[in-house]
């Protein structure tokens, strides 16, 4: 029997990014995303709030982005679901979803020259696409490439946020 598991995640980065990597290593899970940042507060809070009634596990996603602080971030992400989520239930990426691929990038012919840095945590969607984005190339498809090149292990090391997010949900 498996165990339902929603992802509340913003977009499709982070949606990709789950199914690519996290769902995999979770098989007794039954994995489920929800892409908030495109539903309005109402949605957002009634989607909640049945989960919530079905007592099923949760985890909301948000990227820290430019918040000064994670509890900030936290805080911006419960005024979003009209105040329904514990603090708790929220797993800030710091910085942006694409910090989390970049973290466990191993290299690729298509995307030579693209050196993760040591740690990339606070890496912003911002600073990922001119900084890691070859001229030319659509930021989707480095992504994709990058999932394609992925090492889970190193990843978890170059990234606070990831790795706390893969001990939340039991990923040894």
């Amino acid at each position: 029997m498996s165990i339902l598991l929603w992802l509340v995640v913003e977009g499709s980065d982070d949606e990709r990014f789950i199914e690519r990597i996290i769902k995999p290593l979770l098989a007794n899970h039954s994995i489920q995303t929800y892409r908030w940042a495109q539903k309005s507060r109402q949605q957002r809070t009634q989607f909640i709030q049945n989960i919530q009634k079905l007592d099923c596990a949760y985890f909301v996603l948000a990227d820290k982005d430019t918040r000064p602080c994670i509890r900030d971030c936290k805080a911006f992400v419960q005024q979003q679901f009209g105040g329904v989520v514990p603090a708790e239930r929220i797993v800030v990426v710091d910085g942006a979803i694409e910090a989390w691929y970049l973290a466990g990038f191993t290299g690729s012919p298509y995307l030579r020259g693209i050196q993760p840095p040591a740690r990339t945590d606070g890496i912003t969607k911002q600073m990922f696409l001119q900084q890691y984005v070859p001229a030319g190339k659509l930021p989707s498809s480095v992504l994709e490439e990058m999932l394609a090149n992925y090492d889970l292990a190193l990843a978890r090391q170059h990234n606070h946020s990831l790795e706390y997010f893969c001990r939340r949900l039991g990923i040894l």
